[in-house]
């Protein structure tokens, strides 16, 4: 728990790990090895939830959050897959996927000769998303001193033939391989315009077997997002409440098989006198910040995300503004922050940086 200035801060993650596993057991009622320890993980975190509720008075605002819910999708849609059967993306052998995640953050001159294809184990590892998730988690604190690159996967996107694609499994977006936003990138901003309207046809076209739409609320980067770096996010964002996103470059477009992945919604509960009866039925993750700086008296920054949530909570008949500090002046604090140094330092022995 971390304590500054009269307020607190207090995270569970357990449940974020046992959903991943067994949401879709759990929700469906069915029996499964681990059903009593899973439920037995909910009493205690309702436990501890309640120990807390109960060391605070009726003058303290508590809040429980959730920055996202759950869903038990049906299936898998691998959009690279989709990509290069539509003559979007041309796939070769080779290359981890980690490898075209960040290329945009990478040069040239890549050792090819140190990434390996695991014939055997990459296709078992691929259809275990968590043990996956977790042989990448030892991994990478040790892929420095090893010999070789781990490649579950046999192919990765050509960006010297691709025209779009999907960054990583699980990524909501795709971004178009425009020049000069990517060094080998072949998608003039000329053309720019008419690629990203053809993929986004491309994705509002794709239905399942009945006919229904596997994506929804497709949009663009600007009608996403905003402010300084809006320029950095997928050129396309898109939802699906059946699939979840893959971008292995599997055989197929669409695999019925069900997965435990992140839902759009999450929760905010809020107790103590200060909270208002409202009819509010909706809020945004964005808006926690800017309504509890408000509350505590501390300045809002002017261009911060969200709004103040005052139909929810009673707050001072003033609000009080700043402008946002500079990326150079935030840089030199924490440069100079002794204990921002010391978890640095402590990253990098453990390999993480």
């Amino acid at each position: 728990m971390t304590v500054k200035n009269g307020t607190s801060f207090y995270l569970i993650s357990g449940t974020d790990w046992i959903q991943h596993e067994v949401y879709g057991d759990l929700v469906n009622g069915r029996d499964f090895s681990t059903r009593h320890a899973a439920i037995e993980a909910y009493r205690k975190f309702d436990e501890y939830l309640g120990w807390f509720y109960n060391q605070t008075d009726d003058n303290t605002l508590f809040y429980v959050i959730s920055d996202h819910g759950f869903n038990d999708r049906e299936g898998l849609v691998d959009i690279n897959t989709y990509l290069d059967e539509e003559g979007m993306l041309t796939k070769e052998r080779g290359a981890s996927e980690s490898e075209f995640n960040m290329r945009q953050l990478r040069d040239d001159g890549d050792d090819e000769n140190k990434s390996i294809t695991l014939n055997r184990l990459g296709p078992w590892l691929l259809s275990h998303d968590r043990i996956l998730d977790v042989a990448r988690t030892i991994y990478r604190p040790l892929k420095g001193v090893l010999p070789f690159e781990l490649n579950p996967r046999p192919f990765r996107p050509n960006f010297e033939e691709t025209v779009a694609y999907s960054p990583r499994s699980g990524c909501w977006g795709i971004y178009i391989n425009e020049n000069p936003r990517f060094h080998d990138g072949i998608v003039s901003t000329d053309e720019y315009e008419q690629v990203r309207e053809t993929v986004s046809d491309l994705l509002e076209s794709l239905q399942t077997e009945e006919g229904d739409p596997v994506f929804y609320d497709i949009q663009t980067k600007e009608e996403r997002y905003s402010g300084e770096f809006a320029d950095d996010a997928p050129d396309l964002t898109f939802r699906s409440d059946t699939y979840h996103p893959r971008s292995f470059l599997d055989p197929g477009v669409l695999e019925e098989k069900e997965h435990n992945g992140h839902g759009y919604e999450g929760i905010l509960i809020c107790s103590g006198e200060d909270v208002c009866n409202s009819d509010r039925d909706s809020a945004d993750i964005v808006d926690i910040a800017p309504t509890t700086l408000a509350y505590l008296g501390e300045p809002v920054i002017e261009d911060m995300d969200g709004e103040i949530l005052e139909d929810v909570i009673t707050l001072p008949s003033e609000i009080e503004t700043r402008k946002p500090t500079p990326a150079n002046e935030l840089r030199d604090h924490f440069n100079h922050n002794e204990e921002h140094n010391d978890v640095e330092n402590r990253l990098k022995e453990l390999s993480y940086l």
